[in-house]
């Protein structure tokens, strides 16, 4: 099997920071060589399992975070890891202090897995760059809750989430409070005219943010205009 290959050379291997394994069907062995052999790597810095049909390995991988100290980009966008995975990687990023950017586009994360990844930004203090996957405006509501208090994550993508006015409602009065995000997608929702003006109104008192994506969002012209206003005054770059 090449991934046990390849967790053999990488107990070796002393040079090789950045690994990409993606659209591999990696099994449950594979993942598991893996996990362990990255328990003690120090070497390697940014780790893509890109479409590796995940399922129930984010539970191998999440117990490889819980040991290992070095590992700082791990890929694992387009897989299944579901609730369960999204919880396992949340409790392992407890205890991780070396992780800086997780990328969990294309999962379905459930509402357990997106409020476990919500409990983990209140007190993660390392993690800069995170995405999700289908949480809907409930989602959205608790994560807001978790940015009002979290003091180190700078680029927050939640493109195709299906989030609504709600959902922006509850992301605009975070963003009042965070002073770290300076990255904020939210292409390809269901953001309209009264969620786009609360954004806007958020601006006025946000110091820190410097990127917004709204593209493919239906605000119509008032929503827009709302930010346009912002934009007169505030040095903010804007995607709408």
């Amino acid at each position: 099997m090449k991934e046990l290959w390849h967790s053999k050379a990488l107990k070796t291997n002393t040079t090789l920071s950045s690994l990409n394994l993606s659209c591999n069907p990696i099994g449950y062995e594979g993942a598991l060589a893996l996990s362990e052999v990255l328990k003690t790597n120090t070497m390697l810095r940014d780790l893509g399992l890109h479409s590796i049909c995940v399922k129930n390995r984010a539970l191998v991988l999440s117990e490889m975070l819980k040991a290992n100290t070095t590992l700082a980009c791990l890929y694992l966008t387009k897989n299944s890891i579901g609730k369960e995975g999204a919880q396992a990687l949340s409790r392992a990023l407890k205890v991780n202090a070396a992780l800086r950017s997780l990328h969990l586009e294309g999962n379905t994360v459930e509402k357990k897995g997106t409020l476990a990844l919500s409990e983990l930004l209140k007190t993660n203090t390392t993690l800069k760059y995170l995405n999700s996957n289908k949480i809907g405006d409930g989602g959205a509501l608790v994560l807001s809750e978790a940015l009002k208090v979290n003091a180190t994550l700078t680029y927050f993508s939640l493109n195709g989430n299906c989030i609504r006015d709600g959902g922006a409602l509850a992301l605009s009065k975070a963003l009042k409070a965070n002073m770290s995000l300076k990255y904020l997608e939210l292409n390809a929702n269901k953001i309209r005219i009264k969620g786009a003006i609360a954004l806007s109104e958020a601006f006025k008192v946000n110091s820190t943010l410097i990127r917004l994506g709204l593209h493919s969002n239906p605000i119509e012209d008032e929503g827009a205009l709302g930010l346009s206003k912002v934009l007169e005054v505030k040095k903010i770059y804007g995607r709408y």
